[in-house]
């Protein structure tokens, strides 16, 4: 078997966006925008036969070593012994924007049409389209991005599809506010892991963050989520987005850590804000940098797991980079 670089999403992932069908949601390659599969997309029939074209033209390529911009330099490349199977296992399902909160950070905030009036296709039936055709498999995992679980009608039905099928994991932001039942469900299966952006150690912050008043109500689905766990105590984490001129403060960092010690839970997540990181990714300011060193130690320190998120992974794996490469 042929070994080349890609990545799990370039062989067997796809991403339904509210209004594209994408590879992936990074945007971290050479170009710095998304790697469409189908643009102006909101639910209208999929030509499989098509679609699988382009990925396969993509593989075909980077057999070649021909390494698309929008992947150029992305974290999620490697050399592998990739399968020549022709399915999707890995989802990344956001296709929806509506939410129970109004966060500064969200991408909403330049598209204020879509916030809570965007209509989302149904995803069910295309999913029931790629199980007839054989392209869909539950060797791998679903990731939610999207608005709110909460908030959206099919949520419980495709977390429910994906667990009965015995799905590899499922990966699910929430903003907390409210407790979702298929979440619930999902905890003790050991299957479905759950990241609720807290984002701060406070309810005046979380105000500021969020425009909403719920602090406390997070805090005790955190306490219900994390009482769901069994044996695996890692399913359910407590997220904080660096946001600079917001909560980017030691202490914050501090009290979030330790609060999240006293709730119970055994894992955290950490990034950083995205329309503020891409434009300097390549010359992170100290102060964040320091943050993101204070959450590493502080998390080894409490016996806390760390998940890097997004552009804090990215980050990190730039960072760790120039570090291997200035000790040779």
């Amino acid at each position: 078997m042929q070994q080349y670089k890609s990545c799990h999403l370039l062989e067997h992932g796809i991403y339904f966006y509210y209004d594209s069908i994408q590879v992936c949601c990074f945007l971290t390659g050479k170009l710095g925008t998304p790697f469409w599969l189908t643009k102006d997309y909101k639910g209208q029939k999929i030509d499989w036969d098509a679609l699988c074209g382009q990925l396969r033209e993509i593989r075909e390529k980077n057999k070649q070593g021909i390494v698309d911009p929008h992947c150029e330099g992305c974290f999620n490349l490697k050399e592998d012994s990739w399968d020549e199977e022709e399915y999707f296992s890995n989802f990344y399902i956001s296709h929806w924007t509506r939410c129970n909160c109004n966060c500064k950070y969200c991408y909403t905030e330049e598209n204020k049409k879509f916030f809570n009036s965007h209509k989302e296709y149904k995803m069910m039936p295309i999913l029931q389209e790629m199980i007839e055709r054989k392209l869909l498999r539950f060797n791998g995992y679903l990731a939610y991005g999207g608005g709110e679980p909460a908030c959206l009608d099919e949520f419980d039905d495709i977390t429910e599809l994906f667990l009965e099928n015995n799905v590899r994991s499922i990966v699910t932001n929430s903003s907390g506010i409210k407790p979702v039942k298929s979440i619930l469900k999902g905890i003790p299966t050991g299957r479905l892991d759950v990241t609720v952006s807290v984002d701060c150690s406070d309810r005046e912050t979380y105000k500021k963050i969020k425009q909403i008043d719920a602090y406390d109500r997070v805090m005790d689905t955190l306490k219900m989520y994390a009482a769901a766990q069994t044996e695996n105590k890692t399913l359910v984490r407590s997220k904080y987005i660096i946001i600079p001129d917001v909560n980017d403060t030691e202490k914050g960092i501090e009290n979030w850590l330790e609060q999240t010690v006293d709730i119970g839970l055994k894992q955290v997540c950490i990034d950083i804000e995205g329309r503020w990181y891409l434009p300097r990714k390549n010359n992170v300011p100290e102060h964040i940098a320091n943050l993101i060193a204070l959450v590493e130690r502080r998390t080894k320190e409490l016996g806390l797991g760390l998940f890097y998120y997004s552009y804090a992974d990215q980050f990190r794996f730039d960072r760790d980079k120039k570090l291997a490469e200035q000790n040779q």
